[in-house]
């Protein structure tokens, strides 16, 4: 008996030491120190995930666990900064007045490096700026002139000289190749230079670096890339035939790694369902489904498939959902049982402030457009009937409002897959889509023939 719980007593020891050497510590020597508590946090491309708090004692911070290799965030309001996890121990010294400003690393190989990319990629921005106007709008064939394309490219070329300085096993460097741009020829227009970028955007990026997806490198990137193809005076149409083409090079790349492609694939939605492009969301669902990248098991979907699905459900063509809905009254509409030649719902709620500009709007058009045989049917996602009832009393509908104070939690917002509001849905007397308006302004009179 004895024996085991010596036995017992050594393994918990053992577990206690393994574990105890598998700690990592970030610590951040700080002058004029705040009272209150400051926060770690993790970064995933847009978002900031919390991770722990603590305070200052002694003006000494630390925080101490097993953290994640990648991006993190010590911040205490506004006051902030980044920096890389991706060792046992990380020091700092700053001044809480403006941390970025003051930061110091004292011991961290990984962040040492970084800063010191950024620096440097910072001052090659700025001195490339200062030369790009003249490189483009002063006199060719001078010798000032000259002198400035050959200042712009021996900038650059310094720069990139000091990249192939980075030790390749840090992680600094996977996320130096994924934040670095191409070249660019000196003498380009700022058009032109948006397409000779295009082709070797993602060319130093390894997609298979996992520790990427934890910061917002990655997303930065994608933002950028998508940047280039938003060319002004394009209209709607002509800007999701652009981000189609944009999507078309990032997917086949972003797939290599699973875990990577499902983050690329989940910002994309993201991004276009802030600005209502559906037709770019069922392309990325299209791509996405044609490159093979179904590891689930079989039967099974996983909810980024799921959700992909339901834009490829929702898009212009299909027949839509049913809606079946109670009014204030607890009568209950039925969609289908009351399709007109042509529709238009609406959903919207009174806590959303761009939704209670646009409805006296649809109140002023209904009264045209039912002359024309249009039906307007609006579906409120509010939760508390009160408020609603309150703008309802204001505005005075001359159209069916429907709500069962379920929020997003509503089945018809889950069925017609709707993510922000206000949402339109043009349907014919088929229930067929037809369209989906951005603004109201979109919409025409004559829209179904």
């Amino acid at each position: 008996m004895l024996v085991r719980i010596i036995g017992l007593v050594f393994v918990l020891l053992m577990a206690v030491s393994i574990n105890a050497k598998a700690q990592q510590s970030i610590e951040l020597e700080l002058q004029n120190a705040p009272k209150g508590y400051m926060y770690l946090q993790k970064i995933s491309g847009d978002n900031h995930i919390k991770i722990d708090s603590a305070k200052c004692i002694n003006n000494h911070l630390v925080f101490t666990g097993k953290f994640e290799p990648g991006m993190y965030y010590i911040n205490q309001g506004l006051n902030a900064f980044s920096f890389l996890v991706n060792e046992k121990r990380i020091r700092f010294l700053s001044d809480f007045a403006a941390m970025p400003n003051h930061l110091k690393v004292v011991e961290s190989r990984e962040n040492k490096i970084w800063f010191k990319y950024l620096k440097k990629r910072d001052e090659m921005f700025q001195k490339i700026k200062m030369l790009k106007p003249i490189t483009v709008w002063y006199d060719k064939g001078t010798e000032f002139h000259k002198q400035a394309v050959r200042e712009y490219n021996n900038v650059q070329a310094l720069f990139h000289d000091f990249i192939r300085t980075i030790p390749e096993e840090s992680m600094a460097f996977d996320y130096a190749m994924a934040d670095v741009k191409p070249k660019l020829k000196a003498e380009l227009s700022f058009k032109d230079q948006k397409d000779e970028l295009k082709p070797d955007w993602f060319a130093k990026v390894n997609w298979q670096q996992t520790a990427l997806i934890n910061s917002d490198i990655l997303t930065n990137k994608l933002k950028d890339f998508l940047g280039l193809y938003n060319q002004r005076g394009l209209n709607r149409k002509q800007l999701e035939e652009e981000f189609k083409v944009a999507v078309e090079q990032i997917l086949p790349f972003a797939v290599a790694n699973e875990k990577v492609g499902k983050f690329v694939v989940e910002f994309l939605l993201k991004e276009f369902e802030r600005f209502g492009l559906d037709e770019v969301i069922v392309h990325v669902a299209d791509i996405y489904a044609s490159l093979g990248t179904n590891c689930e098991m079989e039967g099974s979907e996983s909810e980024l498939q799921v959700r992909l699905k339901k834009y490829e459900q929702m898009s212009i063509g299909k027949i839509a959902p049913n809606l079946l809905l109670p009014n204030l009254k607890g009568e209950l509409f039925n969609l289908k049982d009351n399709l007109g030649e042509k529709n238009l719902v609406v959903f919207w709620s009174s806590w959303c402030p761009h939704c209670l500009q646009l409805m006296p709007q649809f109140k002023k058009w209904y009264v045209e457009a039912e002359k024309q045989g249009w039906q307007l049917i609006t579906v409120s996602l509010d939760k508390e009937r009160q408020a609603l009832e309150k703008v309802l009393d204001q505005l005075k509908p001359n159209f069916p409002v429907l709500c069962d104070f379920k929020k997003w939690e509503s089945q018809a917002a889950k069925d017609f897959n709707i993510h922000s509001t206000p949402c339109l849905i043009v349907l014919d007397e088929k229930g067929k889509i037809v369209s989906k308006p951005n603004v109201l302004g979109d919409l025409q009179l004559d829209e179904i023939r």
